[in-house]
């Protein structure tokens, strides 16, 4: 009875890409409950069924295909930001992603963290258990990625995060000697 509730990503998407339809959806849980861990199996479930799917971690990593999974947009479009012209630019962009990409996937710690707009825009996915994602009233499987797929990716990520850490620390040092220019 349980596996009539269960569904696999790639028959997930064929449900909407059949209908010309749009889904998206954020995958959402605390610190260490493998979020990204899942997305990378996810990602790697569509690579072996020849999906087109683009994994990104920087709005530069956009691109029109059938899946996007988009790692931790909360953090590039915290909704204490929304008035920004990034952020509204990324909600015009929400739009009109929905007629070139059927399926769009973020994670974020939580799923209040995305303005109200983008949540909206992506129905709330939550971890139940490793493997196990509750989205939409089914249960979405997902498999650990493989080995080498973790690392190369983990590895991709870290070295973003970095660039990340260090651009933000710049940002915070202009800001620190603006203010103090203005004294």
């Amino acid at each position: 009875m349980i596996e009539s509730y269960c569904i696999r990503i790639p028959e997930l998407l064929n449900l909407f890409k059949e209908k010309h339809d749009h889904f998206s959806f954020a995958l959402f849980g605390a610190r260490g409950s493998f979020k990204t861990t899942h997305l990378y199996g996810l990602y790697e479930e569509m690579l072996d069924n020849n999906v087109d799917v683009v994994f990104g971690y920087e709005i530069e990593d956009i691109c029109i295909c059938d899946c996007l999974i988009l790692d931790d947009f909360a953090s590039k479009f915290y909704k204490r930001e929304f008035s920004t012209t990034e952020n509204k630019e990324f909600a015009k962009l929400l739009q009109e992603i929905r007629t070139n990409i059927p399926m769009v996937i973020t994670s974020c710690p939580h799923y209040n963290l995305l303005d109200k707009d983008f949540r909206d825009f992506f129905n709330p996915a939550q971890i139940l258990k490793p493997g196990y994602i509750k989205l939409d009233g089914k249960i979405l499987l997902a498999d650990p990625p493989s080995e080498d797929l973790e690392n190369k990716m983990r590895a991709l990520e870290n070295t973003g995060r970095k660039h990340r850490f260090l651009d933000g620390l710049e940002r915070i040092k202009d800001a620190r000697a603006k203010k103090k220019a203005k004294k």
